[in-house]
């Protein structure tokens, strides 16, 4: 089912019509949920909530796939779990993962890269070749904003350079605490690293097609209502359309 949505959405990319001399509008992210590991309990009700509502999980990986083309009448929808690292492989987490693996979903793996053991890396690239996207949590979870540009250059490139040693060189980078402010040297340093997305908390409910990294944006979950976080992500990242990049949201319900 997920090879075959992606099928689709990679297909589509054959099938862009560009109009000459107009400018590019900005393209719809995809309702982005932001966990951690602490969030196990609340995930299995919230997944079986978007099978049922007829979404597909798709990562930041995926979705740079398809930036460019009209995507398929399919609702889409990215996980991201954060702070995986500092204390290896959690009870928490590999019951999250769990859950994704058995409903045939995905999410993306915020990755602190600082402290990692073999097993750790094993367990990471068992879940890559599930689908599974590894993003870039930095080096040491630091505010980036708050470093000189030198440590902000090694929180950046030095967790790109050392997931790259194990897995698949990373394309996003989701930043500690959504520290951004518009720092430049924040997009200085990741534009330099190879990164396509800056994976912050606030704004970033569209991109531009025609930047060469994107910033997007993720809401928290309501912890004690599935129901009421769709509903929050349906209302944040489903308020405009634009006609390119099209993407299928449900009609919203009252709770």
């Amino acid at each position: 089912m997920r090879k075959a949505a992606l099928v689709l959405l990679v297909a589509c990319l054959f099938l862009v019509v560009t109009d000459i001399g107009k400018a590019a509008a900005p393209i719809n992210v995809p309702p982005s949920l932001m966990l951690h590991s602490h969030s196990a309990e609340f995930l299995p009700e919230f997944l079986d909530l978007i099978s049922q509502e007829g979404y597909t999980t798709i990562t930041y990986r995926d979705y740079a796939e398809a930036l460019s083309c009209r995507l398929p009448q399919k609702k889409y929808i990215i996980i991201s779990i954060d702070d995986f690292g500092p204390n290896g492989i959690t009870p928490s987490l590999r019951t999250m993962t769990e859950e994704l693996k058995k409903r045939d979903m995905v999410a993306v793996i915020g990755l602190i890269t600082g402290r990692l053991d073999a097993e750790s890396w094993n367990y990471l690239s068992e879940l890559e070749k599930a689908g599974f996207e590894i993003a870039s949590h930095t080096l040491n979870h630091s505010y980036l904003p708050g470093l000189s540009s030198n440590t902000l250059k090694e929180e950046v490139l030095g967790s790109s350079n050392v997931i790259s040693e194990h897995l698949a060189k990373p394309v996003s980078l989701i930043l500690p605490y959504g520290g951004f402010d518009q720092d430049k040297r924040i997009i200085e340093a990741a534009q330099n690293a190879g990164y396509k997305f800056i994976v912050g908390i606030s704004g970033g409910e569209q991109v531009d097609e025609t930047s060469n990294i994107y910033y997007v944006g993720r809401e928290s979950p309501n912890i004690k209502s599935a129901k009421k976080t769709l509903v929050i992500l349906e209302e944040r990242f489903a308020t405009q359309n634009n006609g390119r990049c099209k993407f299928q949201f449900s009609v919203k319900k009252k709770l």
